[in-house]
């Protein structure tokens, strides 16, 4: 079971599956949420090898209880730091790696920065993957437009 972790302006689920190991905190895109598919499937990996997994709602995401308006990339960058000062989390991790989706990379960037002993690592989020027809687009749309396709490399 998940404890809530509640740092800053953050909210954040955090995942035990045995002792103090380095854990994987997930930092989701702008207007994303932890509990997305990309959190569901780190959720799953860190489940499956025994790590602690740590997914985060920003200040004005999910669950924050403030609005988008409040959210920065300074106030996310507080917030992660936050969460891995947190004493649960770092009872529960001997380390972190990063894991960052879209403008939650570049956070991971700017946080391991500020905390670099706290962080052992960082790492791109998985590309979604969906149910088969789930958010699917019309085959129009996934293919390029004809005039993409009669280019003729001329810049007139």
């Amino acid at each position: 079971m998940a404890r809530i972790v509640r740092a800053a302006g953050a909210v954040g689920d955090l995942h035990a599956f045995s002792g103090p190991r380095t854990g994987i905190v997930f930092l989701p895109g702008f207007a994303s949420v932890r509990g997305g598919v990309k959190g569901e499937a780190l959720l799953e990996e860190g489940r499956r090898g025994g790590h602690p997994v740590l997914r985060l709602d920003y200040r004005g995401h999910g669950d924050s209880g403030t609005p988008l308006e409040d959210f920065t990339v300074g106030g996310g960058v507080e917030d992660v730091v936050a969460m891995l000062r947190a004493p649960e989390v770092r009872r529960s991790m001997t380390g972190a790696v990063l894991v960052g989706s879209s403008i939650g990379g570049w956070i991971a960037l700017l946080a391991s920065a500020q905390v670099p002993e706290l962080v052992s690592g960082g790492a791109p989020a998985p590309r979604a993957r969906r149910r088969a027809g789930a958010g699917e687009l019309p085959a129009h749309h996934r293919r390029p437009p004809p005039q993409a396709r009669r280019w003729r490399g001329s810049c007139s």
